[in-house]
């Protein structure tokens, strides 16, 4: 699988630049041949990841993850699940920035329930219309969401 950079024209100047979205994607895949015994290495597989500017964040890792996983199983994610996180090459659901108002964002789209990494619990996000479930590795996501029990645990 080949993973393409980023770049961007501006002002007659070709910027290029290795996105986070890319990096999420190649720690999916080896969380998903190291733990899950998937290797995608292989497969043609195209991911878009649209937008205007030349930036980008790791966000989307556990989403990226899940997508692949998905794919890779043939199981369904319930399209009313939102989520956020990055996920590292040990699969560690990592904290990021701005969960308040992708918990907001989730809530207006319509979805019942988003999944959030642990280190970013905070108490005011009780109070929301909106299932909230903290995630702390891979494993529980993929137990959350395909409820599989998985046969190893990361130690975090």
């Amino acid at each position: 699988m080949e993973l393409e950079d980023e770049s961007v024209e501006i002002n007659g100047r070709k910027l290029k630049k290795t996105s986070s979205a890319k990096a999420s994607v190649a720690n999916a895949l080896v969380v998903l041949k190291k733990y899950y015994g998937i290797d995608l290495g292989n497969k043609k597989i195209n991911i878009n990841i649209p937008g205007g500017t030349f930036v980008d964040g790791p966000s989307a890792g556990i989403a990226l993850f899940t997508a692949l996983y998905s794919s890779a199983t043939n199981k369904r994610v319930n399209s009313k699940t939102a989520m956020t996180g990055e996920i590292s090459i040990c699969g560690k659901v990592k904290p990021v920035g701005g969960v308040a108002e992708k918990i907001s964002a989730a809530i207006s789209a319509g979805a019942d329930r988003v999944i959030v990494p642990l280190e970013n619990k905070q108490e005011t996000f009780d109070k929301l219309p909106i299932e909230i479930c903290y995630v702390s590795t891979v494993f529980e996501i993929t137990e959350l969401l395909f409820a599989e029990k998985n046969r190893e645990y990361i130690a975090v």
